[in-house]
């Protein structure tokens, strides 16, 4: 079988990404980005994947913060509202690769969050994002340049 457009290209990222310097990132960095992307976009496109990744970037360079501490930071992201151990304890069980489908996207979170790390994610305006099939929250009318990814709203406060 011939591998898929987006695994060619992320097969010539992991070529790329192994030459350059990774930032002071460390591998628990580099879980909790998966970990975070995985949460809130597992059953979403590659382009929801990413526009998750984009928008942790944002708000990183907005917040001059890592992109793991803006992944931890309070009420930012609903997979880690019930506490870190509580994640941690359900990826180092393998909750989260039970199943193929959930071994596949887990695997295209960990290239999103590989590209974030290596900078290969800038340029987006979007700081917010919510599903509306699952919540509303009250500042999403407060939401500008929004666009619809698969199930999330993205927008900018």
């Amino acid at each position: 079988m011939k591998p898929t457009k987006q695994i060619e290209l992320a097969t010539t990222f992991e070529q790329r990404l192994f030459n350059r310097p990774r930032k002071n990132m460390t591998l628990p960095d580099i879980v909790i980005i998966t970990l975070t992307i995985f949460a809130e976009s597992a059953g979403e496109p590659i382009v929801g994947k990413m526009g998750v990744g984009q928008l942790i970037t944002t708000r990183a360079e907005q917040r001059n913060l890592t992109p793991a501490k803006v992944c931890l930071e309070y009420k930012q992201f609903s997979c880690w509202n019930r506490g870190y151990e509580a994640v941690c304890d359900d990826y180092r069980s393998g909750k989260f690769v039970e199943n193929p489908i959930d071994a596949e996207a887990f695997d295209l979170c960990l290239q999103v969050a590989r590209m974030v790390v290596a900078g290969e994610l800038r340029g987006s305006k979007w700081n917010h994002f919510y599903n509306p099939d699952k919540c509303t929250p009250s500042w999403a009318k407060d939401l500008q340049d929004t666009v619809q990814i698969g199930n999330h709203v993205f927008g900018r406060l």
